[in-house]
């Protein structure tokens, strides 16, 4: 393929990877006047010398080290044609490459997106995996403050483990006849408030046969005064009754469930 020079009518041979390269503007070799090679291209050479009054016998060719970039103009107060020393290839070329484009910064709608996907993912691995870190000690007190931005609520938290029964006593009613009373001493050391466990109670004979066992739910031994969940760091004592066993007691065992 061939282009001419709209000013002094010069013909230059070019090939489709320069054009691709300098996206079709180049700087005249003569002139050096920047203008779009694809207003004069033709395929013949016939066609080109045709259309220009002052051909060029001696054609250069282009490369791809010396194709233009598109829409920059040279800069202004320095000449285009340079030594060789300046320009690293020689001047008989006819082209010049023009100096690189400064990036600009990333638009708005990129910030404002990036933003965005980056709430959602936040949003998916509460979704999916809360509950989970809900029950860590050390993350929860940073899943309370992203629910308090997203509008979403925890599950409580929950470990018995950290659950412990201080102190407790078993013996006769004040009213003989009546049964038993157990009195037990519980405290929450985790540091959020968590549900009430329930309560396992075995009773075993003298021989320490198993004559007896029951599981009391939270309503079970709790005042209608305790609060929704068992606090943290704060003793709860907790009274309960039970009708005499049929055989002679010997033993009692307290476990605290899930």
């Amino acid at each position: 393929m061939f282009t001419a020079c709209p000013k002094c009518r010069t013909v230059y041979a070019i090939e489709a990877a320069q054009l691709r390269s300098g996206r079709g503007d180049a700087i005249c070799g003569h002139c050096k006047i920047t203008f779009s090679t694809f207003k004069h291209l033709t395929d013949s050479l016939e066609d080109a010398l045709s259309s220009t009054s002052n051909p060029s016998l001696q054609l250069p060719t282009l490369t791809a080290e010396n194709a233009v970039a598109a829409g920059i103009p040279p800069p202004a107060g320095q000449p285009i044609s340079q030594s060789k020393e300046n320009r690293g290839f020689p001047p008989e070329t006819g082209f010049y490459p023009l100096p690189e484009t400064p990036l600009a910064p990333p638009p708005v709608y990129w910030k404002i997106g990036v933003a965005a996907l980056t709430g959602l993912l936040l949003f998916q691995l509460i979704y999916f995996e809360g509950e989970r870190w809900a029950q860590n000690a050390y993350l929860r007190p940073i899943m309370e403050s992203l629910c308090k931005g997203l509008g979403c609520d925890l599950p409580p938290y929950r470990k018995v483990t950290e659950i412990q029964v201080v102190d407790h006593s078993f013996f006769p009613a004040r009213n003989p006849g009546e049964g038993y009373e157990l009195h037990l001493a519980m405290i929450n050391h985790a540091p959020s408030s968590q549900p009430y466990p329930p309560l396992r109670i075995s009773f075993t004979a003298l021989d320490g046969t198993l004559i007896g066992r029951r599981v009391l739910k939270p309503r079970e031994y709790l005042q209608d005064s305790s609060p929704p969940l068992m606090p943290s760091q704060r003793m709860l004592f907790v009274q309960i009754e039970f009708a005499a066993p049929r055989r002679a007691l010997g033993g009692y065992q307290v476990e605290l469930l899930n």
